[in-house]
């Protein structure tokens, strides 16, 4: 049996179930966890983000549809390694959370952990940081994608 949507009285096939999906931003989308971080927007206006100081680090929320699996992700850049996490959705810090995916800069992780989005208890971000868990002057967030099901 096929699931439905409701539109009125019609009822109609929701043809998204099986097919992939995918969610994307761009580095300028990033934001420094340190307020007095110094970074620039590399590019056009919808360009990277350049680090302008040492010894920082990067997130990017992330909102995706309830219960879908997610299935890929990357980040792009220089200089650095990115982290999709997860926290429980009312913690203040990253000690609640955990990590489903990562890899560096430029490369795409397909063995997400824990992989079904689940919105009413979990709250979804990329970290992006250095080896030595900062992000340097000079390095570089292009963007990011995922790919999920229904």
């Amino acid at each position: 049996m096929a699931d439905t949507l409701i539109s009125g009285t019609t009822i109609i096939e929701d043809t998204r179930k099986g097919k992939g999906e995918i969610w994307s931003c761009t580095g300028n989308g990033f934001i420094s966890v340190d307020s007095t971080s110094v970074y620039s927007l590399a590019g056009d206006a919808g360009g990277a983000l350049k680090a302008g100081s040492d010894n920082d680090y990067y997130v990017k929320d992330i909102h995706l549809p309830n219960g879908v699996t997610i299935t890929t992700a990357v980040v792009y850049g220089s200089g650095a390694t990115w982290a999709l996490k997860r926290a429980i959705i009312n913690s203040q810090n990253d000690v609640d959370s955990a990590v489903l995916a990562g890899a560096n800069l430029g490369t795409e992780d397909e063995t997400v952990l824990s992989g079904i989005v689940d919105n009413e208890h979990y709250k979804y971000y990329f970290f992006v940081a250095n080896n030595d868990d900062t992000f340097d002057t000079n390095d570089e967030i292009n963007g990011a994608r995922i790919k999920y099901a229904y």
